[in-house]
């Protein structure tokens, strides 16, 4: 099986990321709906060269045509898709997207699960709406999960978090495919731009206390290095996007990890990220 992560940041274009883009139709959003095809298309063709089995999309949009549906009849995929967050600002910033599963096979027991959320929660992440995962099962029984975790509030990131691996490791054997926002140890350097989002957060220690909790529990053999799970991420710039594998004794279908690389191919300010797994 081959897996695939991305963050296609509304297929409006590689860099810009203005929410106004996908704002009410207008002559100006019906040419960004045009380009976003042809982005999607672009993408369909990776996903072909590839031989992408499954991929979990984050920040793919309703906003200005159904971009999901769209993706899944051209790749002629299987497609499930679950909101993360929703607003309309004075009818200026129209936001709708979320998270989608395009699989070659059917996903089964689709499967919206809310974060919780912090009190104190910014403004601007209330204003967002709840985010959620989104689920779906394989024929084999393999709950895949695509989510995106909070950006600019490292707190409510780190509640998040630890919602997400108990939900991860709750419903094995479970592939995570997700832009979880927060950076390995080694690249908290202070010349990054935006440290102050990214430094502050524990999110590696709670994934290292994770790993320990779990240290029986989780049965995975990863290449050779006895990890507890694996993650991966796009090297060339920063890591937020990872791919997490789960499995416990007793699972029916074991996981095991072949190999992860980052693809070739600039659709937005994210890299696909692609793992081969292998089910035993």
């Amino acid at each position: 099986m081959k897996v695939c992560t991305l963050n296609i940041c509304g297929a409006i274009n590689s860099t810009k990321r203005f929410y106004a883009s996908r704002g009410p139709i207008s002559k100006k959003n019906e040419e960004k709906n045009l380009k976003a095809k042809e982005i999607l298309k672009r993408v369909r063709d990776f996903i072909k060269d590839e031989e992408i089995d499954i991929i979990g999309l984050q920040e793919i949009d309703l906003s200005g045509f159904n971009q999901p549906r769209f993706l899944a009849e051209i790749a002629d995929m299987q497609e499930i898709y679950g909101s993360n967050f929703k607003y309309d600002l004075f009818d200026f910033v129209k936001v709708n997207t979320g998270n989608a599963i395009l699989s070659r096979n059917p996903l089964l027991k689709r499967k919206e699960v809310k974060f919780p959320r912090r009190k104190t929660q910014t403004l601007i992440e209330r204003l967002k709406g709840e985010k959620k995962l989104l689920a779906g099962s394989t024929t084999e029984g393999i709950q895949i999960i695509s989510a995106h975790l909070t950006h600019n509030d490292y707190l409510q990131r780190e509640l998040e978090l630890e919602f997400l691996l108990e939900y991860c490791i709750n419903h094995t054997p479970s592939i995570l495919l997700g832009d979880l926002n927060f950076m390995p140890n080694p690249q908290r350097h202070k010349e990054y731009s935006e440290k102050e989002l990214y430094s502050k957060d524990k999110c590696t220690d709670i994934l290292e206390e994770f790993r320990t909790k779990y240290e029986i529990q989780i049965e995975l053999d990863l290449l050779g290095n006895n990890q507890n799970f694996y993650t991966t991420g796009n090297p060339r710039d920063k890591t937020v996007d990872y791919i997490m594998l789960f499995c416990k004794k007793g699972d029916k279908t074991k996981l095991k990890l072949v190999k992860t690389y980052v693809a070739e191919i600039k659709v937005s300010d994210h890299e696909p990220i692609i793992a081969e797994i292998e089910l035993n």
